[in-house]
């Protein structure tokens, strides 16, 4: 995970000084758009108490930033959350809470392919962050006997091309296609159960697509 870090905040450096001379620019000569969008991405990874982690669809939140003619930061954020309650035994109950956070930006080069297509390409990075919370309840009393809690987390970059179709003069309709890179981090637990893989690390190299909306004010 380590040698991730340097070129990441190298390039995360490199990325704000270009926003910040293009928004510049941009405040000067009054040209900028702001929105608020959604998409619905068929990627994210949730994991389990087991590390397993499998493909479950959440529904992110973005705030396109336009500006100018050829420039746009999009951050996002999305958040799923899961509680399942199932009888252990004739006495206990076990009560599992999942999260997930998804937080990110995107900086993208955009074009008008006519009046109502907009392409744009560039990249999506961020961080992920999943919690899982297990507790064994004692049916009779509500007491909480064995509980079980783990954290983990990831980040993640994406180069990334879409286009949105501006069905009204604020409003798109757009589609996104993506090559991702997921750096999964090692799981944090106080108490890991006994087959549990100690110290794991892995990545995923994915090709995955979504769609949304957009609306600008």
């Amino acid at each position: 995970m380590v040698r991730f870090i340097f070129p990441l905040i190298t390039a995360s450096i490199s990325i704000i000084a270009i926003i910040i001379s293009v928004v510049s620019s941009a405040l000067a000569q009054d040209r900028v758009t702001v929105g608020l969008g959604a998409s619905f991405n068929t990627a994210i990874f949730l994991g389990d108490a087991k590390t397993e982690f499998q493909p479950a669809g959440v529904t992110t939140w973005y705030v396109p930033i336009q500006i100018g003619t050829h420039f746009r930061v999009e951050p996002e954020i999305g958040y799923a959350h899961t509680y399942t309650l199932y009888e252990d035994n004739s006495t206990r109950d076990v009560e599992v809470n999942r999260s997930f956070l998804r937080m990110g930006t995107g900086v993208f080069y955009t074009w008008k392919a006519d009046s109502a297509l907009r392409i744009y390409a560039g990249m999506r990075t961020g961080i992920l962050s999943t919690s899982l919370e297990q507790n064994h309840i004692v049916r009779t009393s509500g007491q909480v006997s064995d509980e079980y809690k783990e954290n983990q987390a990831s980040f993640y970059y994406a180069g990334a091309i879409g286009g949105e179709w501006l069905a009204m003069p604020h409003f798109s309709i757009g589609a996104e296609l993506q090559f991702a890179h997921y750096a999964i981090g090692i799981v944090e637990s106080r108490t890991p159960p006994s087959a549990y893989p100690r110290n794991q690390q892995y990545s995923v190299f994915t090709t995955q697509a979504l769609i949304g909306i957009r609306f600008y004010f």
